[in-house]
């Protein structure tokens, strides 16, 4: 564990329920337009490509859990 030093209150908060993807994947399959979704994609290959391999590999999983199909044409590009 790393030490930092912080003035006033603080607490601890657990975060292990935290539902983080839900929302993205309503936003992803029943907002976005299919053209805005090809668009998303590209636009996140063409960044993630310059990543380490192992960051692009977090960076897709975390996707996939948005959408498996979002996953996938990641994972393809």
């Amino acid at each position: 564990m790393s030490l930092f030093n912080v003035s006033g209150a603080v607490a601890k908060y657990d975060s292990s329920n935290d539902d983080n993807y839900t929302q993205a994947g309503l936003l992803y399959r029943n907002v976005l337009p299919k053209d805005e979704q090809t668009r998303l994609v590209e636009n996140i290959t063409d960044n993630l490509k310059h990543a380490a391999d192992f960051l692009q590999e977090k960076a897709i999983y975390h996707f996939t859990q948005i959408d498996d199909g979002l996953g996938k044409q990641l994972r393809e590009n």
